[in-house]
């Protein structure tokens, strides 16, 4: 065996016996195990809800998971330090190594599973790039809790296409967004959020908060945009980058090489702010405007009423989604929502100029637009201000019931 390796592995048995010994001593007084799975920093928002709200019960024993190559030092987070100091921290490869767990949660569909173990998919936003979902992450998940009706629709649009070919589903739940809300719920205030930003709460707001995927603006022409959007005279800028685009340099898919918060950080300043914050439901409740592109958290902002610019990117549709799935067409793209982050309900845009255009428009107080959105909570989301309390619900019952995974044999033992 190489030396390093064996000092590498050996450098792991501190971290397993913490594992085993926490897992024995709740067995021992008969409670389940929930773990909680973080993917990447950007994902923390998602989960927390959640794992905050049972961090605080005694219905089972938390457990948060981390990867190795996610993060380096997840256990000394800064915003680990608001949960109970009951909720104890681990690798997701011990718990992939000896699945003691009852249950599994995650909010990346593309999470590779725990054998023998009940695991749901929480998801991470709204369907909007027609990617969804695929056949190979089914056979990974027990249960998949939708936002509603929307997810729902994006199901079915995949189902319809590759129904024959899928042997294996998940069971499906209406849940909701559990992340908005604490946005749903008002829980937020305009003045103190911009003040801790160092901007002026007199002034309209517009929030840049684009896709991290490779044709979109932040990658194209981001820095030109937020120049331009810092241009307009008498409004603040906020720039909310994805959970993605935050990650390593060296993650390329993520970031297209790129360390996007030293690149555009010279750019803050003059009623400029680069959001540090990973949870974006503040700056929703402090923004009066949101530029866009195919980011799915334009309908976390459509569903508060507000105005969204789209910045159109017709390479993404013509080759970033026809790479996930070739019989997409060009013109499905520009119609389906669950594709298009739901441009319909918004104003598109395809220059700089007309991008300026529309901003001064709506922040002098121009109200048109898409009227749709009146409609539009109950119809994309279900529980909407209660979905946390739903999720809780449900995770409890199958805690009761001692959940067992349903999924094929020849995945489970992988």
């Amino acid at each position: 065996m190489n030396i390093s390796r064996w000092f590498s592995q050996l450098s792991e048995v501190p971290g397993l016996v913490q594992y085993f010994i926490f897992v024995v001593k709740n067995r021992l007084q008969n409670k389940p195990l929930l773990a909680f799975e973080l993917v990447s920093l950007g994902e923390w928002p998602f989960i927390h809800p959640l794992l905050n709200e049972f961090s605080k019960k005694q219905s089972a024993a938390v457990l948060l998971a981390w990867h190795d190559k996610s993060f380096q030092g997840a256990e000394r987070l800064p915003l680990l330090s608001g949960l109970s100091k009951k909720t104890f921290l681990t690798k997701k490869k011990y718990i992939r190594r000896f699945p003691w767990v009852n249950i599994y949660i995650t909010s990346s569909q593309f999470s590779s599973m725990v054998p023998d173990t009940y695991s749901i998919c929480i998801f991470h936003g709204q369907p909007s790039k027609g990617i969804t979902f695929n056949k190979k992450m089914l056979e990974n998940f027990d249960e998949f809790f939708f936002y509603g009706s929307l997810h729902r629709r994006a199901w079915d649009i995949f189902i319809k296409k590759t129904e024959a070919a899928i042997e294996y589903s998940p069971k499906l739940t209406m849940i909701g967004h559990t992340k908005l809300d604490a946005l749903l719920n008002n829980r937020y205030e305009r003045k103190a959020i911009l003040d801790s930003l160092g901007l002026d709460s007199a002034l309209k707001t517009v929030l840049y908060a684009p896709a991290f995927n490779e044709h979109a603006t932040l990658r194209t022409i981001g820095r030109e945009l937020i120049q331009c959007l810092k241009s307009i005279d008498n409004i603040n800028v906020i720039v909310k980058l994805a959970p993605d685009s935050i990650m390593s340099r060296e993650n390329f898919y993520a970031t297209g090489g790129i360390d996007w918060k030293k690149t555009l950080q010279p750019l803050a300043g003059d009623h400029l702010a680069i959001a540090e914050d990973l949870d974006a439901n503040p700056l929703l409740a402090a923004s009066d405007i949101m530029v866009t592109d195919v980011s799915g958290i334009a309908y976390d902002f459509l569903v508060l009423g507000k105005p969204v610019i789209y910045y159109d990117c017709p390479q993404f549709y013509r080759r970033c989604v026809p790479a996930f799935d070739p019989n997409i067409t060009f013109a499905e793209c520009l119609a389906e929502d669950t594709i298009n982050a739901g441009r319909k309900y918004g104003h598109v845009v395809g220059t700089l100029a007309e991008l300026k255009k529309a901003v001064v428009c709506f922040t002098a107080g121009a109200s048109r637009w898409p009227d749709q959105t009146g409609s539009m909570v109950g119809e994309i989301l279900k529980n909407p201000g209660r979905a946390t309390e739903a999720a809780v619900a449900r995770i409890e019952e199958l805690l009761a019931g001692h959940a067992k995974s349903k999924r094929p044999l020849s995945e489970r033992s992988q």
